[in-house]
């Protein structure tokens, strides 16, 4: 079995035939890419916002907004997304597949064993060993944005969020 991340030539993945294959190959390389292969997910909703726990053994490819890099080891992203930019996020555990927003969570919490790159907005990292960041959301200078976050990585289901920005919500 292979350690590496990488597809064989002779396989064309598109359309419906990409959803099916992507995990299937992602599984056995013993790696993943955004949730898609050897990974786990847990979405709770809470209050104001939608919390996805993210799990990933082996090679981890990260290319979430905001939150780019590869993990080598174990690895568990928690993202918070406000409520309005996550609807289609079905609460429980999804296994080998799952669809993030396409957008910047307002915070992340990361914890990583073994070997860690972070290619973040806010940081540019290389760890080995244990690594463990909480980021909260990076606003442009003269953004006007209100935000009051309560979270326990622990207890993720308790997570409040109350979240605006005054050019287009309003407070």
């Amino acid at each position: 079995m292979s350690e590496s991340c990488s597809f064989p030539q002779n396989i064309r993945l598109g359309g419906t035939r990409r959803a099916a294959a992507l995990p299937l190959l992602t599984l056995l390389a013993a790696c993943s890419v955004d949730g898609t292969g050897l990974s786990a997910a847990r979405v709770s909703p809470a209050d104001g916002a939608v919390v996805v726990e993210l799990y990933a053994l082996g090679a981890a490819l990260r290319l979430q907004p905001g939150d780019q890099g590869l993990s080598l080891g174990g690895s568990r992203r928690t993202y918070i997304f406000p409520l309005a930019e996550a609807p289609a996020l079905r609460p429980g555990w999804h296994y080998f597949l799952i669809d993030l927003p396409a957008v910047q969570p307002v915070a992340l919490h990361g914890t990583s064993y073994g070997l860690d790159l972070s290619a973040m907005p806010q940081q540019t990292a290389l760890n080995l060993g244990f690594s463990d960041i909480v980021v909260l959301a990076d606003a442009p200078a003269d953004a006007a944005l209100l935000m009051q976050l309560s979270y326990q990585p622990d207890r993720p289901e308790t997570t409040r969020l109350s979240y605006c920005q005054r050019d287009i919500t309003p407070c």
